[in-house]
């Protein structure tokens, strides 16, 4: 490739890439501490291991895939080496395809719940445990035996400033289908089944929704990259498709606790009472309250002393 980004594109890409890294790794941490150590988050037990494994993996590719470009897009070169491209081209694969399959299985969860209010009171917990270790497992193993035999197709692309491999458009493209399916078949059953089991649907609903918009421009990448079409596209388009496809998916990484704390209010209340520091109310609230409670506490014992006196005094 002979086109290069500019400087003013790299700064943008840093700070785009920076914000939802810091995001991602507050917001994600603090799911993590809220459901483990506090065990705050007031959903159904398969939604709530589904979103802390979801927040693992948020965390990892943030880690593996939105801090390691940073450095990339700051040197303006991979400095990592051959075999750490490699190293980082596994997990972020292991990441990536992650994420759109808890997301599924999240859909699938609650629809089965929606469908049958029932089930989430009565299946197993040990069940979500084993199914997310196989999933792991699976998910894992697929993508060491890929990078074992794909190793020699890795190659640092200096336009999206990540290392790049044939093999994860195959595996990946499954996995956004899956998603995009699941999503709308919880949105369905959630418009049919109405307030049921409302508790927690609308956050999935809305955790999926935005993972399926923001994987839309990697699907419509590796379809196209399917097709000897989009070789004959010039190096700035490519350029464009591929830093908008990348750094759109970013969004997914740092948007799941912004919509736990709007939809699910025991997040939301913990949050604020032990991260914001404040209860539900405004200070100002408060403080107003507080004057208000000894002001009617004063002017009702003024009113009791008032209407008492003369009867403790009167003689019969």
């Amino acid at each position: 490739m002979t086109f290069t980004v500019s400087d003013t594109v790299r700064i943008i890409l840093i700070s785009w890439s920076l914000l939802p890294a810091v995001l991602s790794l507050t917001g994600n941490t603090i799911v993590l501490i809220v459901s483990r150590k506090y065990r705050a988050l007031k959903l159904d037990e398969y939604s709530v291991r589904l979103i802390e494994n979801l927040a693992v993996a948020d965390l990892g590719y943030t880690l593996s895939g939105i801090l390691v470009t940073v450095v990339a897009i700051a040197t303006n070169s991979w400095p990592y080496g051959k075999e750490m491209c490699v190293v980082d081209r596994f997990l972020t694969n292991v990441f990536h395809n992650m994420t759109p399959l808890i997301v599924a299985l999240l859909c699938a969860s609650k629809l089965s719940c929606l469908l049958s209010p029932f089930s989430a009171y009565t299946r197993p917990t040990s069940g979500v445990l084993v199914g997310m270790v196989s999933v792991w497992v699976l998910v894992t193993t697929s993508c060491l035996v890929s990078t074992i035999v794909y190793r020699s197709n890795v190659y640092y692309d200096n336009l999206s400033f990540q290392c790049w491999v044939d093999y994860t458009h195959r595996h990946y493209f499954g996995t956004i289908l899956y998603q995009i399916a699941t999503v709308w078949l919880l949105v369905v059953a959630r418009r049919i089944t109405g307030r049921i089991q409302k508790r927690g649907a609308a956050a999935i609903i809305s955790v999926s929704v935005i993972y399926s918009i923001a994987t839309v421009p990697t699907a419509v990448l590796m379809a196209l990259e399917l097709t000897k079409w989009y070789t004959t596209w010039s190096d700035e388009a490519q350029a464009i498709c591929k830093i908008v496809t990348m750094y759109t998916f970013y969004l997914t990484n740092f948007c799941n606790p912004i919509v736990y704390y709007f939809s699910v209010n025991s997040f939301k209340e913990f949050v604020n009472n032990r991260v914001f520091r404040r209860m539900p109310e405004t200070a100002s609230e408060v403080r107003a309250g507080s004057r208000n409670n000894r002001t009617s506490t004063i002017n009702t014992g003024a009113n009791r002393s008032d209407t008492t006196t003369p009867l403790l005094g009167r003689k019969d």
